[in-house]
Formats: C-alpha cells, structure tokens, sequence
C-alpha cells in the first residue's frame, strides 16, 4: 500500500508540472504570434507587400531579402532598405 504522505506530494507534484507547462506554452504562444506579417505580393524587384493577418495592418517594403510570397516574416528580422517616401513600424 501507498503511503498518503506520498502520494498527496505525487499529486502535488503532477499539478505543478500541469500548470508551469500551460504557462510556458502561454508565453510561447503570445511570443510566436507577435508582428508576423504575411507576404501578400511582390510589387516590385525587392518591393513587397505585406500584411498583418489579426491587426489587418499593411506594410509596403524595400528589401536586400528575398521573400516568399505566403510566408511570414517579424518586420525586425528582414533587411529593409531605408527611404525617405516611407517609414516602415519596426516591430
């Protein structure tokens, strides 16, 4: 027979690993899905359209990167060429 002692800290501890995982996977999931911006089409050589599927919000960027169109990228990890006729969000 299984002492209670024993197994009331065994349940203590399986709803402990319950909960510090649901929360990793909150984290992960809120990180994942911040400013990820789908390619839409490319307007030019270089020149992209993208979109923000939840917030709708549209970028028009110049880049050195070559882009997929349907994938999507965070605005912070491509290379965008500065220009004075727009002003791209960094996120």
């Amino acid at each position: 027979m299984i002492d209670p002692k024993y197994k009331k800290n065994f349940q203590l501890n399986v709803v402990t690993i319950c909960v510090v995982v649901f929360a990793v996977m909150i984290i992960l999931s809120f990180c994942t899905s911040c400013s990820k911006y789908q390619v839409v089409s490319e307007l030019n050589v270089n020149m992209y359209h993208l979109q923000n599927i939840k917030t709708k919000e549209v970028e028009v960027i110049l880049t050195k990167d070559t882009l997929q169109i349907g994938k999507f990228y965070k605005l912070n990890k491509i290379n965008i060429i500065p220009s004075k006729y727009y002003n791209p969000k960094k996120k």
